[in-house]
């Protein structure tokens, strides 16, 4: 067609088939394009541009996708995860790790992880829960408190490390106080009993 256009540069019939040709080469275009094969849409668009530079928008339309295609997926969540990951921290700043219901450091990370099973912020803040709660159950086995330690322990993932240790220590303080015996009480001058050891 190209020939014949230059010997007659107004003949109908081989403008109608450059124009089909060209028409038939920009849907091969945008098909490499949306199977992201950019450098063939690229050759193809020189071919066209040669005979029709009025589709010059169409090379443009395979730059920005081509730059589109390289950007980065962000996940819809994310900004959400960011939010929960922040109210965890700032729950856990005020010492709000697993009370009150609704509003707490537990809650937001297991949140996010309801949304992102493997986001290692939240996997790595419920671990430093359950090592807080753990610190808090042994201080209250320390104490005698063993149901406080129960309600320590109650709470921690049942997965985190630490916690059967945890568990076997309050088992035992709990048997060594019951085989413990009770301290005699002694007469003390007065009257007042005092506590014996």
């Amino acid at each position: 067609f190209q020939q014949v256009l230059k010997l007659d540069p107004n003949n109908r019939q081989a403008q109608q088939g450059l124009e089909q040709v060209g028409d038939r080469v920009i849907d091969l275009v945008i098909a490499d394009v949306q199977k992201q094969q950019f450098a063939a849409a690229e050759d193809k668009m020189q071919y066209v541009l040669k005979s029709h530079p009025q589709w010059s928008t169409t090379k443009r339309y395979i730059q920005d996708e081509k730059e589109r295609s390289q950007k980065p997926k962000v996940d819809p969540n994310q900004q959400i995860i960011q939010q929960l990951l922040s109210q965890a921290e700032t729950a856990k700043r005020n010492g709000n790790w697993v009370k009150p219901r609704g509003n707490n450091a537990q809650e937001k990370y297991i949140a996010v992880l309801g949304l992102d099973a493997n986001n290692q912020k939240a996997l790595k803040g419920l671990e430093q829960i359950g090592d807080h709660l753990i610190g808090e159950a042994q201080t209250a086995i320390d104490e005698g408190n063993f149901s406080a330690a129960e309600t320590n322990l109650a709470q921690v993932s049942d997965d985190h490390p630490r916690l059967g240790d945890a568990r076997k220590e309050l088992e035992a303080a709990i048997k060594a106080a019951a085989t413990t015996p009770e301290p005699e009480e002694k007469p003390r001058r007065g009257g007042r009993p005092i506590m014996g050891f």
